[in-house]
């Protein structure tokens, strides 16, 4: 969620600043004076841990079907070898939308937050009545999840003290409007409409020494002379946008900051693991390493003494620092799913990275990336979970060279049968007039996605802040539009596993020819799932429109062409559900076993079409 899109322009200003991080002047920092306060001790057991040769990650636990209905939620393994969400015993497909920092749970001057002067000193407080509106809302629009973004302290105001007084009760008001929850955990904060309250975090403070009268917190990475979240306010405060993007970020290695993560990881599982209203952890929002300053080059000494750790160890003989930077990132991420799952072993953990910069690149195993992450990341937790902003189109074709769509050949597992799965958490809902969240949510769904995230509630809404729902964006209704397409298909896009040709077990459905316009928004793509029942859905997208609004050449008259394959012969009935709210209903016959028929689709102005074809009894 990182840097939020609150308008087109603001997004091309958060681009420019993820390539070109604010560069911090050096500084002399007294090493010779800090040194001594580095618990070498504490740092070599945190070293040993997640450096240690038989680190495992623990997997959410994946039940039969006939297990489910003894648990509140749970992650099910179909007959067809799909995992997919079971919640009080039944199928469940998450179509969540996200809330907290950038629209509801914001600052209290009622101000945008891209000024820095406009950047309150507190939180705004959110009545119940406030909370029942929001949710009832998402629940009208056709959301069935809401994605609560959460702080380390909204559990743990206290160190070492747990209440999880606030959490439980937003989350049942959530669940009496009929949405269940994922938790969206933040471990670090911005300077840009989080009140100046979360610079006094205790995370933040707990291990700080002034030397010279400076304040240098060691439970915080440093960025050159920003060595607490004082200075990091200020400094946002003196260059004002220039430093957008400057945040607090933990010291996760710290030996105290390690072990009070894990222990606040489990005790927060612990707390819901009987809870029918949570779904799922993801651990951390665009953590790693601070890339928004200095690239990311952590100047804080226990940074400095875990990288000598790692160097000297036989075992890593030969290795570079991207090495070290992806390993101790993706081993953390490890440990703090693993101690969630102590504390909840049904319930998927999932994460997410800088900006969606390591998909968006291709970044893989040993190659740099500023936030320390590769496309290995995810195999630390359960779940995928992606952000989907610009070049949004090519995120799937660079985690597609990692994980898998078909279980074919000596491929073991797929997006749709093992882990990690696909629940991509972040998705405008708003860029290219909701043309990304349509095609995106398209190819998650094609790819057998387990559940989609939309970004987020308030950006549905002209000024959300200071007008709550009053003034509803277009877009809006494009989203609403295409929430009923997918509660209408829910059941197939639940259950149905992608297939090739070669795979199907009965229908099949593939593209004969375009008429008009493909050009101008790309050429289409028809993906195929499986059902359980002889029945499949294709979903028919033109990927082109991940990065490119539907403009008036996407509305010139275009027609598609499907040939429908079966290996039984007989009618058959073709729903066609369009993104523009519309439902066409076909009836086609296929003469003989193993046949084909065809039918067209008229897909002016559209991007998406879900099609479900199945045999009439």
């Amino acid at each position: 969620m990182g840097r939020k899109i609150i308008s087109f322009l603001m997004l091309v200003c958060i681009t420019v600043l993820m390539v070109q991080p604010y560069k911090v002047d050096a500084a002399e920092l007294p090493y010779d004076k800090l040194d001594k306060y580095v618990d070498k001790n504490g740092l070599q057991k945190v070293y040993d841990t997640i450096f240690d040769e038989n680190l495992t990650k623990h997997d959410v636990k994946i039940v039969p079907e006939g297990k489910a209905k003894n648990l509140p939620v749970a992650m099910v393994k179909l007959e067809n070898g799909k995992v997919g969400y079971y919640v009080n015993g039944e199928p469940y497909y998450p179509l969540a939308i996200e809330t907290g920092w950038w629209d509801t749970r914001v600052d209290d001057n009622g101000k945008e937050n891209s000024n820095s002067n406009d950047v309150g000193d507190n939180f705004k407080d959110i009545t119940d009545e406030e909370w029942n509106s929001y949710f009832s809302d998402m629940k009208d629009i056709g959301f069935n999840t809401v994605q609560l973004m959460t702080y380390w302290r909204d559990w743990e105001p206290v160190q070492g003290q747990y209440d999880f007084t606030f959490l439980n009760h937003v989350t049942d008001l959530a669940a009496a409007n009929g949405l269940k929850t994922e938790l969206i955990i933040f471990f670090h904060s911005q300077t840009d409409n989080i009140p100046r309250e979360m610079d006094d975090f205790w995370g933040y403070k707990f291990d700080s020494k002034t030397i010279d009268g400076k304040e240098y917190a060691l439970t915080m990475q440093w960025g050159n002379s920003l060595t607490s979240s004082a200075d990091i306010r200020a400094h946002r405060d003196k260059h004002n946008n220039a430093s957008a993007g400057i945040e607090n970020f933990l010291e996760y290695w710290h030996p105290e900051v390690f072990e009070g993560v894990t222990n606040a990881l489990e005790a927060l599982g612990k707390n819901f693991v009987n809870s029918p209203n949570i779904i799922g952890y993801q651990i951390g929002n665009e953590e790693g390493f601070n890339y928004y300053v200095d690239n990311g080059n952590d100047k804080n000494p226990y940074y400095k003494e875990l990288k000598e750790m790692y160097k000297s160890d036989p075992q890593n003989a030969g290795k570079d620092d991207n090495k070290f930077r992806a390993e101790t990132i993706n081993n953390l991420w490890k440990c703090f799913s693993n101690a969630l799952h102590k504390g909840d072993p049904y319930k998927p953990t999932t994460t997410n990275t800088q900006s969606g910069n390591t998909e968006k690149w291709g970044v893989t195993d040993g190659q740099y990336a500023p936030d320390g992450m590769t496309l290995d990341l995810y195999k630390s937790v359960d779940m995928i979970g992606s952000m989907f902003y610009g070049e949004a189109h090519r995120l799937y074709e660079n985690l597609d060279t990692v994980y898998n769509t078909y279980k074919k050949g000596n491929i073991k597992d797929t997006y749709a049968t093992g882990l990690p799965i696909l629940f991509p958490t972040e998705i405008s809902g708003t860029m290219n007039d909701g043309s990304v969240a349509k095609q995106i949510t398209a190819q998650t769904i094609a790819r057998g996605g387990q559940g989609i995230g939309i970004y987020c509630y308030g950006e549905l809404y002209n000024d959300f802040e200071n007008n709550g729902t009053s003034s509803p964006k277009p877009v809006l209704e494009t989203v609403k539009t295409m929430l009923q397409v997918l509660e209408d298909n829910e059941e197939l896009i639940h259950s149905g596993l992608p297939v090739t040709a070669d795979m199907t077990k009965n229908i099949f459905m593939e593209i004969k020819e375009i008429s008009n316009g493909q050009e101008s928004q790309g050429n289409p793509k028809l993906d195929v799932l499986e059902g359980q029942d002889k029945n499949a859905l294709g979903v028919l997208h033109f990927p082109g429109n991940s990065n490119s609004g539907n403009g008036s050449a996407g509305s010139a008259k275009r027609t598609v062409t499907v040939t429908l394959s079966a290996k039984e012969s007989g009618n058959y009935k073709v729903t066609l559900g369009k993104t523009d709210g519309t439902v066409d209903v076909k009836n086609i016959n296929v003469e003989n076993a193993n046949g084909e028929a065809e039918f067209t689709v008229d897909t002016t102005g559209l991007d998406v079409v879900y099609i479900t074809a199945e045999k009439n009894l």
